[in-house]
């Protein structure tokens, strides 16, 4: 990144702190956001980590095309007859039409975000191997959180669509770590530090931060540090390089550089976060 350019993103870096009951009320009042789910509904969810944004049907094609080839339709709908919430679940029978026509999905159940609170502090801690928040603000400031991010999920646009591990694009974790960055109140520590351990035990941060090393250069990576924001600037400039080069996402991936002993590491690391989860999941039920 030239001096100048640097300079400019520093300039957009004023934070703008929002407090755990604004968050909260912000998000689950948004439209189609849903905390209050039917009992088999609530089942599904979990299965996803405790939330989910049924992706609109302008977002379902371009992101089912960047699916790897051996991923048949007839896979996808198998997926989707097991996937949270009846909304998508209807979803599969219409891929096919979908693929031909970009309005098959009817317009009520587009962008529909299902939440399930206590799925998402089960989950969350399970990822990051730690205890449950037991405070009722980190509880809810973990929701804001979440249903945050899942509102960053359905704001992508489809030709956004970048796929970064199981998101839609980058910019929806790097949004998420705004929203760390800037929450403040009662709660706001305990659950902002407790997802981004979750996002480093996944590999995500690392993920992130090569992202914007690739794309910016190494100092970049001061914006996913402390208080620090991701700036507007520098969110519009990514999408724009990702357009003209997406390989700068698949060159991001921290396996791509590991050596034989640290990717057996990693994998004895997933199976055990897969494990926890697992359990986790298993004691809400």
């Amino acid at each position: 990144m030239d001096s100048q350019m640097f300079s400019f993103f520093v300039q957009e870096l004023v934070k703008e702190a929002v407090t755990v009951d604004d968050l909260y009320r912000g998000t689950t009042s948004a439209k189609n956001v849903n905390l209050d789910l039917a009992p088999e509904d609530r089942r599904s969810v979990r299965q996803q980590g405790g939330g989910v944004s049924i992706a609109t049907d302008r977002q379902l094609k371009p992101a089912l095309e960047q699916y790897a080839p051996n991923v048949t339709t007839n896979k996808m709908q198998d997926m989707l007859r097991r996937a949270p919430v009846k909304a998508l679940r209807d979803q599969a029978d219409k891929l096919d039409v979908l693929k031909h026509t970009p309005s098959s999905i009817p317009k009520q159940l587009r962008g529909i975000i299902a939440i399930d609170p206590d799925t998402v502090n089960t989950v969350v801690p399970a990822l990051a191997g730690r205890p449950k928040l037991q405070s009722p603000y980190a509880q809810r400031a973990l929701t804001a959180l979440s249903t945050s991010h899942e509102l960053a999920e359905r704001r992508i646009a489809p030709r956004d669509i970048r796929r970064f591990q199981s998101h839609l694009a980058p910019e929806v974790l790097l949004k998420e770590r705004n929203a760390i960055a800037r929450l403040e109140g009662p709660g706001a520590r305990e659950a902002a530090d407790l997802l981004a351990a979750a996002r480093e035990q996944t590999g995500e941060a690392q993920h992130m931060r090569n992202l914007l090393t690739n794309a910016y250069g190494p100092r970049a990576q001061q914006f996913l540090e402390g208080d620090q924001k991701v700036p507007k600037a520098l969110l519009r400039g990514l999408r724009r390089k990702l357009r003209e080069n997406p390989s700068i996402l698949e060159a991001a991936d921290p396996t791509r550089s590991m050596g034989f002993i640290d990717k057996l590491k990693a994998g004895k690391d997933s199976i055990a976060r897969s494990a926890r989860v697992t359990q986790a999941i298993k004691s809400l039920t």
